[in-house]
């Protein structure tokens, strides 16, 4: 059986489309369950490339994080998988590396520990963690400035830094003058996803800049605090709290107002959202966390369970792949055991 996979990290779509003519599969699968992929048939390849699958009537198994928005009544050969808890099964699965749970432990972190922090002395009242810049984080840090915040937390914006994309550098701020922003990291010291700053131990909450703002999209940057029971405030689309409030996930409404989530402007939603930080300086975040304390290991608890659990379906499509391509090095391989 003649199986292709696209890969969204690191294959060059124009290759695979003309790959995928030269010798027609069997099957061919697009890997987007890293990035999101909500939208096709919206570029002239893209079109080039569903119609040649259609015509060809190759059937095509798209898997993705976020959901599909689409009309695929002209695409029967399109089968869309979503996983939308792929990044709890992912996080949790890296942060249990021997090499990367090793070092963590140094720093006191431990994820496989259902009560971490319980007896942790917090006094620092958030951390906010930036790598890229992008718009809606450039927004995130403006309203942090606003509210005289980015001193009184925990606060890194790396971007320049690491030479990382520099996604939206047009930002106009109002009120905060830009600058780069580390916490426990050295300027050589190599960014990494899977593990935290010493400064995340010792915070109230974990004011997360998602990877988007414009599309419910969850990833490490949410289920990592989840994980480490931290608790959370997500910068990320309107609805995103919703959307973990669906997945059975508890919102700290005792402490936070949520009534930012459905607002459309993000200036407006965001200061709203940094209101809930401003609210609870020189608080005794100890004793708050405590009170919430219950909750947090409830939602460590089933964020455990998304993570231990690939979708059969889309245990099934890995398993085709690897059978008929035993030397696949690709990044599916992360659903091996």
């Amino acid at each position: 059986m003649n199986v292709k996979i696209y890969d969204v990290w690191g294959s060059n779509f124009l290759e695979f489309v003309n790959e995928v003519k030269n010798d027609i599969p069997d099957l061919i699968i697009m890997n987007y369950i890293f990035e999101g992929y909500n939208s096709y048939a919206d570029s002239d390849i893209d079109i080039e490339f569903y119609n040649f699958t259609n015509k060809h009537n190759i059937p095509v198994k798209i898997l993705s994080v976020v959901p599909d928005t689409n009309d695929r009544s002209s695409f029967q050969n399109v089968e869309f998988i979503y996983w939308e808890t792929f990044w709890f099964y992912r996080t949790f699965k890296l942060w249990n590396h021997k090499h990367h749970n090793e070092f963590n432990l140094t720093k006191g972190v431990d994820i496989n520990d259902l009560y971490q922090f319980n007896d942790q002395e917090l006094n620092i009242p958030f951390i906010c963690l930036n790598n890229r810049y992008k718009f809606h984080r450039c927004t995130v840090l403006d309203m942090l400035a606003k509210y005289n915040l980015i001193e009184k937390g925990a606060v890194s914006w790396l971007g320049k830094l690491y030479n990382a994309q520099i996604a939206d550098d047009t930002y106009h701020y109002k009120y905060w003058d830009p600058k780069i922003l580390v916490l426990d990291q050295t300027p050589d010291e190599k960014f990494s996803q899977e593990t935290m700053p010493i400064e995340f131990n010792s915070s109230f909450v974990q004011l997360v800049t998602e990877t988007l703002d414009y599309v419910n999209f969850i990833t490490e940057k949410t289920t990592t605090p989840i994980l480490l029971n931290k608790l959370f405030l997500v910068a990320g689309g309107v609805g995103q709290h919703k959307k973990l409030y669906d997945l059975g996930f508890k919102l700290y409404e005792e402490l936070f107002d949520y009534s930012f989530d459905t607002e459309q402007d993000i200036e407006v939603r965001y200061d709203k959202l940094i209101q809930n930080i401003n609210r609870y300086i020189s608080s005794d975040y100890t004793k708050l966390y405590k009170s919430v304390f219950p909750k947090v290991v409830e939602n460590k608890r089933l964020a455990i369970e998304y993570a231990k659990v690939i979708p059969k379906n889309v245990l099934h499509i890995y398993n085709t792949l690897i059978k008929n391509n035993p030397d696949y090095d690709g990044q599916l391989n992360i659903l091996r055991n």
